[in-house]
């Protein structure tokens, strides 16, 4: 009887023995695979990685131009420390629009002159610098509204690269008057009543007091000729 027992247990372990060995034999690696279970993802041939890591130290809010709603020519007269003057503007969404280089004509010579050169890509504005004009400056041309877009152009102001609202139309850059007031250095006021903007170029202390939210306003009618 122990000698049965004996046999079984015997016969037992050698087909255990035989399974084993032939689980271990169909795990065998095949030549030239990775037996490595935490393979790595690959990009795609030709596309090159993401680096997670940015060179500027993490991530940075992009300041985005809003595609225009409603643009218009402006009809609103313009005053620059109290004389009336002429420049081609759009108001766009509410908020007036003008030519840097027509802003710096207009305001050299006062304590908010400024000067504009391009140095590609670079729109360059220096501060208190008199401005040198160029042929077209404050010319007006023809209704061009419809060209318009956000514009990819970087101003430069005192060396430094800065965010305003600026839109392409019809091949020019206008920039929003109270975005370049508060970078230059000069007032802008708008007096419902009369539709008038106003351009204060003396410097002085900032009065938070009865200022407006807004320097342009809607300018719900048709555009004058």
């Amino acid at each position: 009887m122990k000698t049965r027992k004996l046999l079984l247990v015997l016969l037992a372990v050698l087909l255990l023995f035989s399974f084993n060995a032939f689980s271990w034999a169909d795990d065998d690696p095949v030549e030239g695979e990775s037996t490595d279970v935490t393979t790595d993802v690959t990009d795609e041939e030709g596309v090159e990685p993401i680096d997670a890591d940015l060179e500027d130290g993490g991530d940075q809010v992009v300041f985005e131009i809003p595609v225009p709603g409603k643009v218009v020519v402006s009809n609103q007269p313009l005053t620059i420390d109290g004389e009336l003057v002429e420049a081609e503007a759009y108001n766009i969404d509410g908020a007036n629009y003008f030519k840097l280089r027509d802003m710096a004509a207009l305001i050299t010579g006062t304590d908010s002159q400024f000067n504009v050169t391009y140095e590609a890509p670079n729109i360059v504005v220096t501060i208190g610098e008199e401005y040198e004009p160029i042929e077209g400056d404050l010319a007006k041309g023809e209704d061009k509204s419809a060209s318009c877009v956000p514009s990819k152009q970087v101003l430069v102001v005192d060396g430094n690269k800065v965010d305003i609202l600026v839109y392409n139309i019809g091949g020019n850059n206008y920039f929003q008057l109270r975005g370049l007031g508060d970078l230059i250095g000069f007032g802008v006021e708008y007096d419902d009543a009369t539709r008038t903007i106003f351009v204060d170029t003396v410097i002085a202390e900032a009065e938070d007091e009865g200022e407006p939210d807004d320097e342009g306003g809607d300018d719900g009618d048709e555009p004058e000729a």
